[in-house]
């Protein structure tokens, strides 16, 4: 694929709106946005945002997360896995960077896993910690990075 066509995938967001129900297995290039519900697997090659009033169920894997609603199930992120303070897991998570707000609901196992280079095919990035942007300094919940 050119660069401007990935530039151009990266701009599409699909999105399963307010009200709406799906199960089934979803696949997706781009980035992909649910304030539905959705009760299956999913593999997304951007980033998955779950919006404040959406749920999903299954087995999700994708480049980066950001979750305001509800998840439950197994979440495997390449990237960030960002959790709003409205934000509730049950299940278990992998992800490479976590960034929790304080509020947060979290009922599940999460396994930090190290970063691949792609340029040596081995782990490069050592996980760090940083405080979330949204919380404040005294209240923040720590962040790796």
């Amino acid at each position: 694929m050119s660069k401007s066509n990935e530039q151009m995938q990266t701009l599409k967001v699909n999105s399963i709106v307010e009200g709406t129900k799906l199960r089934g297995e979803i696949n997706s290039p781009g980035n992909f946005r649910i304030d539905g519900e959705v009760d299956g697997d999913m593999k997304i090659e951007g980033k998955l945002i779950i919006g404040a009033k959406g749920l999903v169920k299954g087995k999700v894997t994708c480049k980066d997360a950001e979750i305001e609603g509800r998840f439950d199930g197994h979440l495997s992120v390449n990237g960030l896995l960002s959790l709003k303070s409205t934000s509730e897991i049950t299940g278990d998570a992998v992800f490479t960077r976590l960034m929790v707000a304080e509020g947060a609901k979290l009922t599940c196992t999460c396994n930090l896993k190290q970063a691949v280079s792609s340029s040596q095919g081995s782990s490069s990035a050592k996980p760090s910690v940083a405080k979330d942007p949204e919380a404040s300094s005294d209240r923040g919940m720590s962040a790796v990075s």
